[in-house]
């Protein structure tokens, strides 16, 4: 049996339109872009298909992905692109604000809105629902993305396509341990009922992920009947949260889309997570004060063992 040989998957390929509206943005473009030429193509590919007229993006940064949306859409009528980032500056650098090199695209700029300084769900009902086309690349942690997509998924048309960016970003061969709980995407991929679209025209360069980087939903009907598998999600353990004094907003949000039940659920693990969060900080703390307590090092030329107790250090002979 082939893989994604299922009616629900499908693998999307690079074809030359992409490649040509990939080079409309010039040589510079591909400097600034945080996306590959193979995963750009694959989100230009998912919009020459299906023509979405209204698209919505989470995660602008410098505006590398809301200028290849642009361009993509530049010759559909009466298509817009929303896009939404909760930093109201870039991330990497103060001295910029968020999107601002796609001020160095002014024509592509007439079809475009752009949001910061909040959550989401603060600007979804502004937008408005028809959303056809989401992009969302964030943070890539917990609970980023899984919150970021139940803030928007009430706004989808029930057969919207919602496109992930780096879905495999924990498979990255780094000294960077930290990148391996990068997988929020993955689980979303897994977890959204729907027809998935796999990126085809892999290409693993240097020490980059193991396993295409980029992939797709299109919902259907009974998504939004689904969101049990989206909520639980928000169980696992969180390495970003929401801003504080967003959680009680966010909270009568979920009740207001979704029930009473899942607006006490949220605010259920939001309490458990925080609570998680402290144990580990003191579980930190103590392993750091051990380590003032007791430790052991070789000397500078490794003929000695220095054991620290308490401030008092033995050398030992190594023989």
């Amino acid at each position: 049996m082939q893989l994604f040989d299922n009616q629900d998957y499908e693998v999307i390929e690079q074809t030359t339109n992409m490649l040509d509206d990939l080079n409309n943005l010039g040589e510079e473009y591909d400097n600034i872009s945080e996306m590959s030429k193979q995963e750009r193509s694959f989100i230009i590919e998912l919009i020459q298909r299906n023509k979405p007229k209204k698209i919505l993006e989470l995660g602008v940064s410098k505006g590398g992905s809301s200028l290849l949306l642009l361009n993509a859409i530049k010759d559909i009528e009466d298509a817009r692109l929303y896009s939404i980032d909760l930093n109201s500056l870039f991330y990497k650098d103060n001295h910029y604000k968020t999107g601002y090199y796609v001020d160095n695209y002014e024509y592509l700029k007439a079809k475009w809105k752009l949001y910061t300084g909040k959550l989401a769900y603060n600007f979804m009902d502004e937008i408005g629902s028809g959303v056809d086309f989401c992009l969302i690349d964030t943070v890539h942690l917990n609970a980023g993305e899984i919150l970021d997509f139940l803030m928007v998924l009430p706004y989808f048309n029930d057969d919207a396509i919602v496109c992930f960016h780096d879905t495999n970003l924990h498979t990255k061969l780094t000294k960077n341990q930290f990148v391996q709980y990068e997988y929020t995407n993955n689980l979303l991929i897994s977890a959204i009922y729907g027809t998935k679209y796999i990126q085809g025209n892999f290409v693993k360069v240097d020490n980059w992920t193991e396993f295409p980087n980029i992939a797709a939903v299109r919902l259907k009907p009974e998504t939004k009947s689904h969101i049990f598998e989206i909520f639980n999600l928000l169980t696992l353990r969180w390495y970003v949260f929401p801003p504080k004094n967003e959680i009680e907003g966010l909270a009568n949000f979920f009740e207001d889309k979704y029930g009473y039940k899942w607006k006490k659920y949220f605010l259920d693990v939001c309490e458990f997570q925080y609570k998680l969060s402290n144990i580990n900080k003191r579980k930190m703390s103590y392993n750091d004060i051990l380590k003032k307590i007791f430790s052991i090092k070789n000397s500078f030329n490794n003929t000695h063992k220095i054991i620290t107790i308490l401030g008092i250090k033995i050398k030992i002979k190594i023989n």
